[in-house]
């Protein structure tokens, strides 16, 4: 016991104090999150790729969005470990692939994708990824959409489900205490 007590009373009380009330604030604050929408179908044309735009958000927690300016990126506020997903409802067509990509900043690498093929029932093809990617502070993440159906073909709005995008931050990595 006496040996713990000389090592604490050499220690920097006041540096170790701001510390840990750094990490307190830090562990009550609300993780960046945001969860936005197209409230109208929007139009993709045939043999092109499109980056969707979200005019609306369920929730933006952080500043993820913006419904007024690139209005097709949600931005990592914090460096940090991120889950992000899209999912879509295309218009009913029997012709052709559809793809949903997630795509990493302006330039951009696609770190997530799906291709399927048309619904040959009649139906609408829907499509949903979900992936998990490091973010640094002011990284961006799109969703881009791709179809081959020989026309130009609707992504439909559907409550809750069409054109829905999000980004959730799951926490730290590497320096910022998740290995």
């Amino acid at each position: 016991m006496s040996v713990t007590l000389e090592l604490l009373e050499d220690q920097d009380w006041e540096g170790l104090r701001q510390r840990l009330d750094v990490l307190a604030n830090y562990a009550r604050a609300p993780m960046p999150n945001a969860r936005v929408f197209n409230s109208v179908a929007l139009p993709i044309l045939n043999n092109t790729f499109t980056d969707l735009t979200f005019d609306s958000e369920r929730w933006d927690v952080g500043s993820m969005h913006s419904v007024a300016a690139n209005t097709h990126l949600l931005t990592a506020p914090i460096t940090g470990l991120y889950k992000v997903g899209a999912s879509v409802e295309w218009a009913a067509n029997v012709n052709g692939p559809r793809q949903l990509l997630l795509i990493e900043g302006v330039g951009g690498t696609a770190i997530d994708y799906i291709n399927e093929m048309a619904m040959t029932d009649g139906s609408p093809t829907r499509q949903s990824l979900e992936t998990t990617w490091r973010f640094a502070k002011g990284d961006s993440v799109r969703v881009r959409v791709y179809q081959l159906s020989g026309g130009a073909l609707n992504i439909n709005a559907v409550p809750s489900y069409s054109a829905e995008f999000w980004m959730v931050r799951l926490g730290g990595y590497n320096n910022e205490g998740v290995q």
